[in-house]
């Protein structure tokens, strides 16, 4: 049985993406250091997907990837 993750769109619209497709493309974007141009027409290419959902992906990467290990600075002044 195949996993998906549910993405909600910018129009409203919702969409699903197997869970290996977006593994791949969190490696290639976390790991590999690949441009978001380049990686959109690779996965493009490769599994047909629209530059909406794409983002949407590649947002969902970014909040994770910032969320991992928050930090909170706290500026404390010295009298």
């Amino acid at each position: 049985m195949k996993e998906y993750k549910e993405f909600k769109l910018k129009n409203g619209e919702i969409k699903a993406v197997d869970i290996n497709m977006y593994n791949n493309i969190k490696k290639d974007y976390t790991q590999k250091n690949m441009k978001k141009n380049f990686l959109f027409k690779k996965y493009n290419d490769s599994y047909n997907i629209d530059k909406f959902l794409f983002s949407a992906i590649l947002n969902d990467i970014y909040k994770q990837h910032n969320n991992k290990n928050p930090t909170k600075y706290i500026n404390i002044n010295c009298m």
